[in-house]
């Protein structure tokens, strides 16, 4: 059981020049891009709704989730706050639980550790639910995404 390294999330204003700059670097694949995402008070539990866009791609060996959030879609959300706090850059740092009850507990301690749940959700995904929780470090600047997806 336990967790595994998954990828690391880039937040960005522009997804298209971000990727033009992960695919120069040898070795990179191609990037896989993802249309908008609305993550609605359906889904979200913690924070405001917010939209994205995405592209995931492969470097050395390596998963990048590249993130740009819709603007007019997501005035005072977590990303769009995050955005505006730390710039763009670096965002989080995701690993992934395959069961449930591991994910919970890990979740709980982190936050029993000074962890602040800046989103939480449940999304549904290829007839899954994508348990996701974004949690910014108490020293800041650095978010770890875990998931569990059931």
């Amino acid at each position: 059981m336990g967790c595994k390294f998954e990828h690391i999330g880039i937040l960005v204003k522009n997804r298209e020049l971000a990727v033009a700059s992960l695919q120069q670097m040898p070795g990179a694949d191609e990037a896989v891009y993802v249309d908008k995402m609305n993550f609605d008070e359906t889904c979200v539990q913690v924070g405001a709704p917010f939209a994205i866009k995405g592209a995931n791609i492969t470097v050395g060996g390596v998963e990048y989730e590249i993130i740009e959030v819709v603007p007019e879609e997501s005035r005072g959300s977590y990303m769009m706050n995050r955005l505006a706090e730390y710039g763009e850059g670096l965002h989080h740092i995701a690993f992934e639980y395959d069961d449930l009850e591991e994910f919970n507990e890990a979740a709980e301690s982190l936050i029993r550790q000074g962890y602040i749940v800046g989103h939480k959700a449940s999304i549904p995904f290829m007839g899954k639910t994508a348990h996701v929780y974004y949690l910014d470090c108490p020293f800041g600047g650095l978010t770890y995404e875990i998931k569990c997806m059931v």
